[in-house]
């Protein structure tokens, strides 16, 4: 095992490896072309596992853009625009991952493509702000509920 080690650090110093990226997007077929890795250790990106964060992000940006009449992509709920109606959005999409799912703040927050857990509070919130109106905290509710609906079929 040792001599695996030090192969794969004599393959970074020699790629220029900088401390903090991402070995897998640089060195992954590198270190299954040298039998370094497992096949199985990073699936395939076309047999990707499906997760629940995934399933749940899906479900929950459908039912925000039926009820917001938005048309909001995953690549733009991910992304980093800051447009109102992109924004708002993936604020509440935030709040029923958290919410409804059951997702940690930085689970949520890895799932939307934020940093980390910060951003997740933010978009919290913004939503509690909204909820002081007793006519928006019934909304919400049933956009919660509409979730629960879906993610038990």
């Amino acid at each position: 095992m040792t001599e695996q080690f030090r192969e794969i650090s004599r393959l970074l110093r020699s790629q220029g490896y900088k401390r903090g990226a991402d070995l897998t997007d640089y060195f992954e077929e590198e270190l299954r072309a040298r039998n370094l890795i497992p096949p199985t250790l990073f699936p395939h990106p076309t047999e990707r596992v499906l997760r629940v964060d995934d399933v749940l992000r899906r479900t929950a940006l459908e039912i925000v853009n039926e009820y917001l009449g938005f048309d909001v992509s995953e690549e733009m709920l991910i992304g980093k625009s800051r447009e109102r109606e992109i924004a708002q959005t993936r604020h509440l999409v935030s709040h029923l991952m958290y919410k409804v799912g059951g997702l940690t703040l930085a689970n949520v927050a890895a799932s939307l493509g934020r940093i980390n857990h910060t951003t997740t509070i933010n978009s919290l919130q913004h939503v509690y702000r909204m909820t002081s109106e007793p006519s928006v905290k019934k909304e919400l509710d049933i956009l919660a509920e509409n979730l629960r609906g879906r993610l038990d079929k």
